[in-house]
């Protein structure tokens, strides 16, 4: 009987393991690599009032302007929130537009735009994200981001 390697099932795939593991091997040096180059998340966290009152629920958003997920917040019963972008905490250091909106209890479907108007917490303006007048600058670190919005 012929030695394994030389069947033609079994020769193709034993010549080809070292190189195959020396891809594996570049491609995962390659990841470490460029993973421990990437900046640490800033922390960010602050607290939103609507007319000088703390309401919970809001939402929280920070855009980054170079291009990116929008890392979202929702404020708690005293007004303070903490940035989260996915899963991790924090976001990278750079400028953001910050949206706040909220609503005083669900639109339905059915609502007229004045209707929807009438319930929100936080003026139209604030909530949009390409013309909202929030904008910021995160540094390295931690970082403190409070707004007091006028009542709509």
């Amino acid at each position: 009987m012929p030695p394994l390697n030389s069947l033609p099932l079994f020769s193709t795939a034993i010549t080809n393991m070292p190189s195959i593991a020396l891809r594996c091997l570049l491609i995962l040096s390659a990841l470490l690599t460029a993973g421990g180059c990437s900046e640490m998340p800033a922390t960010v966290s602050g607290r939103v009032t609507v007319g000088g009152e703390a309401h919970e629920g809001l939402r929280v958003g920070f855009i980054p302007q170079a291009g990116g997920a929008t890392a979202i917040s929702k404020t708690d019963a005293d007004g303070n929130y903490t940035i989260r972008t996915g899963k991790a905490r924090g976001l990278m250091p750079g400028e953001y537009r910050v949206t706040v909106s909220g609503y005083t209890r669900t639109p339905s479907p059915n609502m007229s735009a004045a209707e929807v108007d009438a319930l929100r917490i936080v003026g139209v303006e604030h909530s949009n994200r390409k013309t909202s007048p929030n904008l910021t600058v995160i540094e390295p670190g931690g970082n403190v981001f409070d707004l007091n919005l006028p009542a709509p």
